[in-house]
Parts: C-alpha cells; structure tokens; sequence
C-alpha cells in the first residue's frame, strides 16, 4: 500500500516520472524493515544460530548467489541493448517479461 500511494503522490502528483517510482519503491521496502524490526523486537528474539540456521543459509547462500549473477547478467544486457537504438528495446522488455513468467515457478521453489 505504501508503494502505490507513493507511486500516486510522487508519480502522478509532482511527476518525478520513473524517479518517483523508484523512491517510492525504497520507501515502501525502508518500511517493511522497519515494521519487521518492531515485530522481531515485540517478540523478543535474538539473533543466535541454530542448526536450522546454519542448514538453510548452506542452501540460501548459493541460491542468492545465482539469483545476484543472474540479475546481474540481465542487467549488463539491458544496458547493451539499449545502445541499439529505440527499435531493440521494446523487444528485449518483451523478451524479459516472458523470461520472468516462464521462470515463475523455478523461482518460487528456490
């Protein structure tokens, strides 16, 4: 909710355009941390490791890894695709959105 309204205040009201969209974006994910900072604190938890833990940051940590070079990647090919011209572009978003449908499923396992 914080994201669209602030897509609303920052892109439609004072039409910061894609900038706008990009801090309300900050804003809203700045605010979840802060509301799970609360709720961690509200339940009084500490920061200690388990085995638990220590078993599923085994797993996590090569599956951030590859999404981080992954996303990495893509981007180094946006920026190459946009020194083709205003007739690659398009197609490349294109080409990104069906990646990232077809690519729903074996994200959401990971």
């Amino acid at each position: 909710m914080v994201n669209v309204i602030g897509n609303l205040i920052l892109v439609a009201g004072m039409h910061l355009d894609a900038s706008g969209a990009a801090l309300a974006t900050v804003f809203a994910q700045g605010i979840s941390v802060l509301f799970a900072l609360i709720l961690f604190m509200k339940r009084k938890r500490d920061f200690s490791f388990d085995t638990h833990s220590i078993r599923a940051l085994k797993i996590g940590i090569p599956l951030a890894l590859q999404e981080f070079l992954t996303r990495l990647s893509f981007l180094a090919l946006c920026a190459f695709v946009n020194r083709l011209g205003l007739e690659a572009s398009p197609d490349y978003g294109v080409a990104c959105k069906t990646v990232n449908f077809i690519m729903l499923v074996p994200s959401s396992l990971m």
